[in-house]
């Protein structure tokens, strides 16, 4: 905000904020890329053992079954 002001954008407040929101994605965006493809990592690990553990599940009650 504070680079957007000293640029000259003092009168309009609300393309103030804008640029500044849209300035703050774009860089969080770029620079936290490595910590979010490790946390998406981690929800598809996650995510993987959970389905496996319901399909043995569903094997072992199958298996049970008498009919």
């Amino acid at each position: 905000t504070l680079l957007f002001w000293l640029v000259g954008l003092r009168d309009n407040t609300i393309v103030l904020v804008v640029l500044a929101a849209l300035a703050s994605s774009i860089t969080s965006y770029v620079l936290l890329r490595g910590m979010r493809d490790e946390m998406t990592a981690k929800l598809m690990a996650r995510h993987e053992a959970r389905a496996a553990a319901r399909r043995q599940r569903t094997e072992d009650e199958l298996a049970e079954d008498p009919t």
